[in-house]
């Protein structure tokens, strides 16, 4: 069984962003968030029978990331796409108030059985989440990293050890101050103490101790936003991909990835596609 836990406020966000750069149109936002998600299906296997799917998402933030206002439309246009997914895939979200889609992501990883889990996101505090059945596929890439790959970035042993380089190295997006004048080759050397064979306390007291005493405070106060939380009540279970008929997407008006749509799902648009090109040519005569 494969499990494809999605963050879901990172895709869109990239595809939004991507989509709107030269244009106003929120149509094709969502158009361009569905084929972001039909390249990551691809990628993750997704049109296979019993694979299942969970979307994550927003409610509520960890602190105040002080950042500027979103564009007008985002908000209405991320709505439609959340409602429009579990209606298109036949799968459930996960939105719980008062939590980042990352913990949500954390807790359906921690609570899933499947033999093989892909964490989808652009954000890298969920590759701390990378290893064993769990394959992290990158957003930004387009694809799974490996773990070296990972682990030579962070200059740490475990990819679950992100949270501790994190917490040292801060991390502007989420307005993480981490350790200041402490860059990547501080982590590198203080890292260079903590053994392959540690478990992730050993290594977190390994660091901790080498982290002068009126530091610490700022270590753990940062530490804490950097840490996944992986036991949320009430995440739902990743759900059993059931395509939608095709037509789906022709009464949303997105009857140009219909084609792509049934390579990927192996469900056939109902025909409105067609239609919709004979009206629309009656009407200009």
């Amino acid at each position: 069984m494969t499990d494809i836990i999605i963050d879901g406020n990172s895709l869109y966000a990239r595809s939004w962003f991507g989509a709107m750069k030269d244009q106003d149109d929120t149509d094709e936002a969502i158009r361009a968030s569905l084929g972001l998600l039909f390249s990551v299906m691809e990628g993750c296997n997704g049109g296979r029978a019993g694979t299942r799917c969970l979307f994550c998402w927003d409610a509520g933030a960890k602190k105040d990331k002080q950042r500027a206002p979103k564009p007008a439309g985002f908000h209405s246009t991320l709505d439609e796409f959340i409602d429009f997914v579990p209606k298109l895939l036949g799968t459930p979200n996960a939105l719980i108030q008062g939590y980042e889609a990352d913990d949500l992501v954390a807790t359906a990883v921690f609570e899933s059985a499947a033999d093989r889990i892909y964490v989808v996101s652009g954000d890298k505090d969920l590759q701390q989440l990378h290893g064993g059945p769990v394959t992290y596929y990158s957003l930004n890439t387009k694809g799974p990293l490996s773990n070296h790959t990972i682990l030579s970035k962070w200059s740490v042993k475990h990819p679950s050890q992100m949270a501790i380089a994190l917490a040292i190295l801060g991390d502007k997006v989420d307005a993480i101050d981490g350790l200041k004048g402490w860059g990547a080759k501080k982590v590198a050397q203080l890292f260079k103490h903590v053994r392959p064979d540690m478990n992730f306390e050993e290594a977190l007291t390994t660091i901790s101790d080498q982290v002068p005493e009126h530091m610490q405070d700022k270590f753990w106060d940062s530490f804490s936003l950097t840490l996944l939380n992986s036991g949320i009540a009430d995440v739902p279970s990743p759900g059993v991909i059931r395509w939608a008929d095709g037509g789906l997407l022709d009464d949303m008006g997105f009857d140009s990835l219909s084609e792509w749509y049934h390579r990927l799902s192996g469900v056939r648009g109902s025909g409105r596609s067609q239609q919709r090109r004979v009206d629309e040519a009656l009407a200009m005569v």
